[in-house]
């Protein structure tokens, strides 16, 4: 029986699609993603130091830039994406994002948000929101930086009664990585940032 590869290797292998070609761009570019993206596997076991999957970075391109499907301006947004991300890494507290050993990750994994597919395709959603503003790259630190007045522990109310977190039946606080987790998370770090939701007339 043949297996399908994994949603990161299929993607690995795509030199098409622009979406994929800015997140590819963003493995060498932003030190904390170089060598830290498992570029194979769906998942992250406990085996597995790294800090995202292929997919979840490409899920957060596509969250950064929907309705990409031109290859024009790609380097333009491929700068802006890279100095979004560099920014966001820069200014979480710890540099949470950078390579750890399994131990470490494995802690991360279980007490804080921050290194969580839900908060970076999150953050994928902030990086549109800025990007629609056309906020300029040398301001992405600036604005970026009230990311550091968060409570990221997964245990924070905040996150449970924002619908980010829910508690598991051993009574640990749990993430589901859904459109739903994720969307509930960006309202609560577009809060933070000081972005104004769209306003919508009926």
């Amino acid at each position: 029986m043949v297996q399908r590869p994994s949603v990161s290797l299929a993607h690995t292998f795509d030199q098409r699609s622009p979406l994929v070609l800015i997140a590819k761009n963003l493995l060498d570019r932003v030190p904390q993603f170089r060598n830290n993206v498992e570029m194979v596997e769906n998942g992250l076991g406990t085996h597995n130091p790294k800090l995202m999957t292929f997919s979840t970075l490409v899920s957060a391109t596509q969250h950064m830039f929907p309705n990409l499907r031109s290859e024009k301006d790609l380097e333009d947004r491929s700068d802006w994406a890279t100095t979004f991300w560099a920014a966001a890494a820069q200014t979480l507290p710890d540099d949470p994002w950078r390579v750890v050993n399994k131990k470490e990750r494995d802690r991360q994994r279980q007490e804080d948000l921050m290194v969580t597919g839900v908060v970076i395709q999150a953050l994928g959603l902030v990086g549109r929101d800025f990007y629609a503003e056309g906020v300029p790259s040398e301001d992405l630190c600036k604005r970026l930086s009230k990311l550091q007045e968060i409570n990221w522990r997964r245990d924070e109310l905040l996150w449970r009664e924002r619908g980010v977190t829910q508690i598991g039946a051993k009574g640990n606080p749990i993430v589901q990585n859904t459109r739903t987790t994720v969307d509930a998370c960006h309202r609560v770090l577009r809060e933070f940032v000081g972005i104004v939701p769209e306003v919508c007339f009926v």
